[in-house]
């Protein structure tokens, strides 16, 4: 069911990805408290929500850059149908990001490198 108050473009959902993004970190640091043996993969995890605020608009910039999301906005407004194949780069990209930073905050703290 789509929302009536937001349009279906490809705009939006490549925003939309970017706040599941911060929404799972967000999850995962909350899950990861309240386990006493992960406490540097928490202390991470905090780490990592903070800095998601600079790096995903970074982030966001390289892939307007660098990536078919112009084009994409281009036929959009030009009435055509979106790529199926530049939804699963975009999916497959913020997945790539979300698992970097989980295997950072991960592999840092079982090395005891975490802020306290």
């Amino acid at each position: 069911m789509q929302n009536p108050l937001q349009p279906d473009t490809p705009l939006n959902r490549v925003y939309t990805r970017a706040l599941g993004v911060f929404l799972f970190l967000f999850m995962l640091m909350t899950l990861s408290g309240s386990m006493k043996r992960l406490e540097g993969f928490h202390r991470n995890m905090v780490l990592a929500l903070y800095v998601s605020f600079v790096i995903l608009p970074i982030f966001l910039w390289i892939l307007w850059q660098y990536s078919p999301l112009r084009q994409v906005s281009r036929r959009y407004l030009a009435g055509e149908l979106e790529e199926p194949g530049w939804e699963l780069r975009m999916s497959l990209a913020f997945c790539s990001l979300l698992s970097t930073i989980i295997a950072a905050a991960f592999f840092l703290a079982q090395r005891g490198i975490y802020p306290k």
